[in-house]
């Protein structure tokens, strides 16, 4: 069945869309590349994502929110799960579910135990979201308003450094190596004693801590319910330029001691003291500083930016959460919640755009807890990138590396007849033809180099033409690839003279493929061969240089990902653009 006459299947079902559940039971791989393209028109994938999908049944922590369906299929065809031979459709006699839930099949084969059902951290999460094994995990995506307004925050800033040094000594000035734990005071409102016992959804209770002291670690895709790590924030100089903004903070009335005191209330350790001058004063003095940003409206559209992106947030009604609990005799576990941008709470707006930060740039995520009784969208712990060494084997170097040694190759034979063709026309005093000095490339090259080696030559000088060369280097701390022409140190007049200089000398070397053609016309040519072959390496020269000056060949790189699913929900393969150092119309002329 074709795909199309498969989605019309479906479709006449009323199915209108398929999406999978968030899951962590196993590791969905990514090959990432982007092609490079050469002047010739072949692309060469570079890796810049390689993980391989893989199961991670050990360690996961969803399937007690819902096993899958394949469990399902799995449960109603074994004697031993429960629920062999019985109907997974609610109106027939057999219905799997019609004297027991899904939580019982769980503790049946040892996925909960029968605790988990009455008491501790999960029984709350059923009394409060939905009886276990019937919850569904959705994946929220940041919405577009808030990657389009980071996005512009950031390219704008890089677009800044890039162009005064100025600007990039102050950015530099903002770095700090800042990692911190965080609660909200909306939690020590109504009991200053609040103490926590766990932040991972998923799991039950771990021993008490104290609120005021920090949070436990989020649910996340690699966190295990054996954690007992605390859940801290790391924001870089970039999110905290943004979170300023987000928060409003860079408006024309300045934070008073009362406020900057009420927002760093929340950060739990000596950061606190830090944090109205590294957090708060410094980011905005930044942003403010009119000798930096000297168009006051830009900072503005930031903000007109930032509101519509919490505005939607909002709406998204993003939450963190704890499970929490009271030091007295006979304490009960209660499920702690807390929207992130609750406008009745906007002193933590502040740590909301950190957070948001996070899940823009794919280090958090946002999962949907759907429950039978109630919805909740949880923030997840930060995962951040990592990073390898690229491999050497990707780059295609080959060729390049023997097409050099066979311009080398027929340079060293030139030399070497022009040297015998100079010795004899000293043995003979001079006594020679002149004019058959200039066909010394022509003979030499085709005799004794011979047809092959002078094509692979004219091939690299048109393909030299065809080329921009891009060179990386730094410009204010930050990398950027840029054509030699425009390197720092040279005026605008040298770089002139050189690059008519080198298009000539380049240019000339594509005289090459004109004495393999004349060679092979010569057949045809016959007689007339002398009268024009002259005139037309002369000819294809001065055509080659005046192409390459007028019409340089530039680089242009396109950004448009492009993913297919190697293995369905296992394995993506993804396109993520071309960077082409060569411009086709100009190439080809050449």
């Amino acid at each position: 069945m074709s795909e199309s006459d498969e989605v019309s299947y479906w479709q006449s079902f009323g199915v209108s869309s398929f999406s999978t559940d968030w899951q962590n039971y196993k590791s969905i791989g990514i090959i990432d590349t982007f092609n490079v393209q050469n002047a010739f028109g072949i692309s060469y994938p570079m890796t810049l994502k390689y993980t391989n999908g893989s199961m991670q049944l050990s360690t996961q922590t969803s399937l007690k929110m819902y096993w899958s369906f394949a469990s399902d299929l799995w449960a109603v065809t074994s004697s031993t799960s429960g629920m062999g031979g019985a109907s997974l459709l609610r109106g027939t006699p057999h219905f799997a579910f019609a004297s027991q839930s899904m939580a019982d099949i769980l503790v049946l084969n040892g996925t909960l135990a029968a605790s988990d059902l009455v008491t501790g951290a999960l029984s709350t999460f059923g009394q409060a979201i939905g009886p276990l094994g019937s919850v569904d995990l959705k994946r929220i995506p940041p919405p577009a308003s808030l990657i389009a307004f980071i996005l512009t925050v950031k390219d704008a800033i890089a677009e800044m450094r890039a162009q005064s040094a100025v600007v990039n000594s102050e950015y530099l000035k903002l770095k700090a190596n800042l990692q911190f734990p965080y609660s909200p005071d909306a939690w020590l409102v109504d009991n200053p004693a609040q103490l926590t016992v766990g932040g991972n959804i998923f799991c039950n209770e771990v021993p008490a801590a104290s609120v005021v002291s920090g949070l436990f670690v989020f649910s996340g895709g690699i966190r295990s319910c054996s954690s007992q790590l605390g859940e801290t924030l790391v924001p870089p100089t970039m999110a905290r330029l943004v979170a300023v903004v987000g928060a409003q903070y860079t408006r024309s009335t300045p934070l008073t001691t009362n406020q900057s005191t009420a927002i760093c209330s929340q950060i739990r350790d000596t950061m606190a003291v830090k944090c109205p001058t590294v957090l708060l004063n410094q980011p905005t003095g930044f942003l403010r500083n009119t000798s930096l940003l000297p168009d006051p409206a830009l900072v503005t559209m930031w903000e007109d930016l930032a509101s519509t992106a919490q505005a939607d947030m909002y709406q998204t009604k993003v939450e963190i959460m704890q499970y929490g609990t009271t030091p007295t005799t006979s304490p009960a576990t209660t499920l702690l919640r807390h929207e992130v941008f609750d406008p009745m709470f906007p002193n933590f707006h502040y740590l909301g755009w950190l957070l948001a930060y996070d899940w823009a740039l794919n280090y958090r995520e946002v999962i949907s807890f759907q429950g039978d009784v109630d919805t909740i969208n949880v923030m997840t712990s930060a995962t951040y990138d990592s990073t390898s060494l690229v491999d050497p084997l990707e780059i295609p170097v080959n060729v390049a590396y023997y097409i050099r040694y066979a311009c080398i190759y027929v340079t060293c034979v030139i030399i070497c007849v022009a040297a015998l063709a100079m010795a004899y026309l000293v043995l003979n005093r001079g006594r020679v033809e002149g004019l058959n000095l200039f066909e010394l490339n022509r003979v030499a090259g085709i005799v004794w180099i011979g047809r092959t080696f002078l094509f692979i030559r004219s091939m690299a000088a048109m393909s030299l033409l065809s080329t921009q060369v891009l060179s990386l280097v730094s410009v204010n701390n930050l990398w950027r690839f840029v054509s030699p022409s425009a390197l720092q140190g040279e005026s605008s007049a040298d770089r002139a003279a050189i690059r008519i200089f080198t298009t000539i000398l380049a240019a000339g070397e594509v005289s090459w493929f004109v004495f393999v053609l004349n060679d092979v016309l010569m057949v045809f040519t016959q007689q007339y061969t002398t009268a024009y072959v002259f005139k037309c390496k002369y000819l294809v020269w001065g055509l080659s240089v005046i192409l390459s000056l007028a019409a340089p060949s530039t680089h242009t790189a396109t950004f448009d990902r492009k993913c297919e699913y190697a293995q369905v929900d296992f394995q993506l393969v993804c396109s993520s653009g071309a960077v082409l150092v060569w411009t086709p119309p100009s190439s080809g002329t050449v």
